[in-house]
C-alpha cells in the first residue's frame, strides 16, 4: 500500500490558475460529495466577488452570503461538513435563505487567491 492511496484528493489542486475559479469551484462540489456522500448546500459557481455583487446588488433576490472557508488539516472539518454542513435542516435553510460560496485553504497555493 503507498502513502498516496491514504491521502485524499484535495478539494483544489494545486494545478489550478487563478482565472480557473469555476473548474476548482467545480472540483471542491464533486469531492466534497464524494467524501461525504452528500453534495453539502448548494454553492455559488463563480467567482467571491461575483458571489458579493449578486449578494448585494441583485434587486430580485438580494440575500446575505455565507462564505465557507474549508481547511482539510483543521481539527473537527470531518465532523463539521458530516454532521453540520450536511444536515439536512441546514441544506435547506442555506438553499433557501442564502448565497454559499465555499473556497478551500488547504493549499497554500489557494491562500493568494
Amino acid at each position: 500500500m503507498t502513502w498516496d492511496c491514504l491521502v485524499p484528493e484535495p478539494y483544489v489542486g494545486e494545478e489550478r490558475s487563478s482565472n480557473d475559479e469555476i473548474r476548482a469551484m467545480e472540483q471542491f462540489a464533486r469531492v466534497f460529495a464524494e467524501r461525504y456522500s452528500t453534495p453539502g448546500p448548494a454553492l455559488y459557481m463563480g467567482s467571491l466577488d461575483e458571489a458579493i455583487t449578486h449578494s448585494l446588488f441583485d434587486p430580485s433576490t438580494p440575500c446575505p452570503l455565507v462564505v465557507y472557508v474549508h481547511h482539510d488539516y483543521s481539527i473537527a472539518t470531518n465532523i463539521f461538513c458530516e454532521h453540520v454542513l450536511c444536515a439536512e435542516k441546514i441544506t435547506t435553510y442555506l438553499a433557501e435563505n442564502f448565497i454559499v460560496w465555499a473556497w478551500d485553504r488547504t493549499n497554500d497555493i489557494n491562500y493568494q487567491r
